[in-house]
């Protein structure tokens, strides 16, 4: 080291030095250029690559001002700051980042200032200077950031000033310190190679010693936006790896509380700068990664904060955002499976939100009870089935669950409506668990357009086993499409980093295969036996419509439809059996009374005794929107009931026809049609009937339990996607394409709402301008002088 004393001076400018040679010399004369001469400048160089060694000693031979320490290899900021203010004698010291520089009489104005309030620190203002062509908009932002508190703080300590009240920012170089008290709290920063966060950490140990602070407008500090890593848009993986030290600072900022004993008084400081911490390594890696980098970036990322906080924080960010995180997710490794054709799977994992009181639900419970009975050649279970619902609400209460057999083992998971965004750790935690408990090879889930769903993948899929992931979609694969989220474009994603998806039909295979090779066209399980159907004679001019009370099943389109048919048969019943939305119901029974409908339309209201409807109709008419795997069709074919639906091409019973009669969608005159010249062929009518009980028959043969295995044994062969084909050319496109166009009008949109405000501002500001420069508001100004200054006169007196 190469030390040169200056005695008792009034403030010490500590400069750590690293790698600066453009700039130092900015810097150092600055400094060397303060309108306080009484200074001493400590440099300390961090071991530089460039020429920043050879120019300092040059500065520091020509100015005895200058104590110059030099390290043998590179130590960090941190610790060339700590070092720097040991050897201090400054009663006040200063900090000065070696790319900056101090304004002329920036040493001056802070002394007198921090010796006229007798303050522990005082801050001044910055000046942001733009050194990397960054949007003004950035730069502005940052000076409003950096605007020091103006007011005077007196407190047990300014912690919670900072941390809490959030009135004093963390960073060195724009304050002035006690010397004394700056010392004290650097004997207590720990040695060691601390890239990142270096301010924060000193500065709360400063905070903790300190009580009392001032702010000052005076604009005394330069800061070089953009020299450094702060203004760059892409880093590499070193420093990106540099970046997570930040969790180094908070475990020694954890260290030092110990051992004040003060645990419980900081407890929500240090979680709230861990968290800080943590979101700051998310967003560079989310944000500033290179694609290539993006994969080894995210395994260095989970390698230090942990899966659960990192899964937990990208949830807490971008819940309803997520589109672009999951195009970044197919790239990473983390998540691709490791298991192999060979890797036997005996324990399977299914989970839907509940298991009462729906299509869906009532699926997931038998596909939970086929593969629970399925046994091999010795008679062992084939799998360990465990059924995972969310945990019980007020609104499910008292609603019967579906039957479940003895052997499938219940889970419960908080909520998907409350687990979310923040929250979402929460659920990460239940499914950790539950996998580790059970040991579990793979999971299905029946929730493929819910938000918590690729969440709930990457959680599943991250854990330490690596279990299989499948998604089973519940209904036509285009429907996302129609959402008011972006859920559509967010699927394409999650098809590829899932291991396999269960489709059902032959239309949704097509679409699936174009992102997943592993996918499969599987029916929905039979829940009944036609064996068990009695013959009933139908009853003439009797007609059924089953289902929910929903916008898109369409019931208004069915009632318009008998507005045409009862023209031609003037005595017939339409039973509507269900009910749902409240004000579409109303709807309904009001268009019944408007066209006159009242004796021929008869809203029966829910039943779960839907037989009787069945058996006596001599036709079911469906004006559905879109659907899945309707079971109103099984049910309707297995009583020989021939439907007359609305088109949906997709569906696995339309492709097959048996049964079945389609008409155009959207239009209750040709459903009417085709309704009436059913009912006037009889012959047609039970010809329809046997071809769709002999449909189901067909449907009912089929052992679900077998085909779901046959794709389990199936799931890690090596398949490929032929990505030149058409259809994956134009399927991918079209999704991606369509994406891009609905986020181009949000921003068109957005951009329509700002142009409108900042008019409107306009206008407010014009019209108050207006009114200043009235003779009316000139004349009232005057008249009211008087009164306010007696006002002010009369405050100062009563203080």
């Amino acid at each position: 080291m190469n030390i040169k004393n200056n005695e008792n001076p009034l403030v010490s400018v500590i400069v750590p030095i690293c790698n600066v040679e453009p700039y130092i010399h900015r810097c150092l004369d600055s400094i060397i250029g303060q309108t306080l001469k009484n200074i001493e400048i400590i440099c300390v160089e961090d071991h530089s690559d460039d020429r920043s060694a050879e120019i300092l000693k040059e500065y520091a031979d020509r100015d005895n001002r200058i104590k110059a320490i030099f390290h043998e290899t590179n130590l960090s900021t941190s610790q060339a700051r700590k070092d720097g203010v040991a050897v201090s004698c400054g009663k006040y010291i200063m900090f000065v980042d070696g790319d900056d520089e101090l304004c002329p009489d920036a040493c001056q104005i802070a002394s007198e200032t921090i010796e006229k309030y007798g303050t522990d620190m005082v801050q001044f203002d910055t000046e942001v200077v733009n050194c990397a062509g960054g949007s003004e908009e950035r730069i502005q932002m940052n000076q409003r950031f950096l605007f020091p508190c103006l007011e005077e703080i007196r407190a047990e300590n300014l912690i919670f000033s900072c941390w809490k009240e959030k009135k004093v920012g963390f960073s060195l170089w724009n304050k002035i310190f006690n010397g004394e008290i700056c010392r004290q709290a650097f004997a207590d920063v720990e040695d060691g190679f601390y890239p990142k966060a270096q301010d924060l950490y000193a500065f709360f140990l400063i905070a903790y010693y300190s009580r009392s602070y001032m702010g000052i407008e005076n604009r005394l500090y330069r800061y070089m936006f953009g020299i450094g890593v702060t203004g760059s848009d892409y880093i590499s993986i070193p420093k990106f790896d540099v970046m997570m030290t930040e969790k180094q600072i908070w475990e020694c900022l954890v260290r030092f509380i110990d051992k004040k004993q003060e645990q419980e008084k900081y407890k929500e400081i240090l979680d709230g700068i861990y968290q800080h911490f943590l979101a700051d390594c998310v967003s560079r890696w989310q944000n500033n990664l290179q694609t290539e980098n993006i994969s080894e970036g995210f395994d260095h990322l989970v390698d230090t904060w942990g899966l659960e906080d990192v899964i937990s924080k990208l949830a807490e960010r971008n819940w309803h955002k997520s589109v672009e995180l999951a195009e970044k997710m197919v790239d990473v490794d983390y998540f691709k499976t490791t298991r192999n054709k060979g890797n036997e799977i005996k324990t399977i994992g299914i989970y839907y939100r509940s298991i009462k009181n729906g299509g869906a639900q009532r699926v997931v419970a038998v596909l939970a009870n086929e593969w629970a009975k399925m046994r091999d050649a010795k008679g062992d279970p084939v799998y360990k089935v465990v059924l995972v619902t969310d945990e019980e609400t007020e609104d499910g209460e008292g609603i019967p669950e579906y039957e479940l057999d003895y052997a499938v083992v219940r889970e419960y998971i908080p909520s998907s409506e409350t687990a979310v965004r923040e929250h979402y750790k929460e659920r990460y935690h239940a499914w950790s668990t539950i996998i580790e408990k059970h040991k579990i090879d793979l999971m299905v889930t029946g929730m493929w357009v819910a938000p918590c769903t690729m969440w709930d993948m990457l959680s599943i899929k991250g854990q330490p086993s690596k279990p299989g992931f499948i998604i089973h979609a519940h209904s036509f694969t285009s429907v996302p499409f129609g959402f008011v989220s972006d859920k559509f474009a967010e699927l394409m994603y999650d098809y590829q980093i899932c291991d396999g998806v269960v489709v059902l039909s032959e239309v949704d295979e097509k679409y699936v295969k174009c992102f997943n090779p592993h996918v499969t066209y599987i029916s929905n399980p039979i829940t009944f036996s036609t064996g068990n159907m009695k013959e009933v004679k139908k009853e003439e001019n009797n007609i059924l419509w089953l289902g929910r009370i929903a916008k898109e099943k369409q019931p208004l389109d069915v009632v318009y439809a008998m507005e045409h048919i009862v023209k031609e048969f003037p005595d017939i019943r339409l039973h509507m059996v269900g009910d749902g939305d409240e004000k579409l119901t109303e709807m309904l029974k009001n268009l019944i009374c408007q066209l006159g409908l009242q004796d021929n339309v008869i809203l029966e209201g829910f039943t779960s005794e839907v037989e009787k409807y069945y058996e006596k109709a001599q036709l079911l008419m469906y004006t559905s929107e879109y659907e899945g795997f309707p079971m109103v069709f099984c049910e309707a074919l297995s009583h020989g009931t021939p439907i007359v639906t609305y088109d949906m091409p997709w569906l696995t019973f339309i492709r097959d026809g048996r049964g079945i009669v389609t008409s155009r969608q959207k239009r209750p005159d040709l459903l009417a049609q085709k309704v009436t010249e059913l009912l006037r062929n009889s012959e047609e009518c039970r010809r329809l009937a046997e071809e769709g009980k002999q449909h189901i028959k067909e449907l009912e043969a089929v052992d679900i339990g077998q085909t779901w295995k046959q794709f389990f044994d199936t799931l890690y062969e090596e398949k490929e996607i032929d990505e030149d084909s058409v259809d994956n050319v134009i399927f991918r496109f079209l999704t991606s394409y369509a994406y891009k166009g609905k986020q181009g009008r949000i921003k068109n949109m957005e951009g329509q709402i700002t142009r409108l405000k900042e008019q409107k501002t306009r206008e407010v500001k014009a019209a108050q301008r207006k009114v200043k420069n009235s003779e009316t508001f000139k004349v009232g100004k005057t008249i009211l002088y008087v009164p306010r200054k007696m006002k002010k006169f009369l405050k100062r007196l009563s203080k």
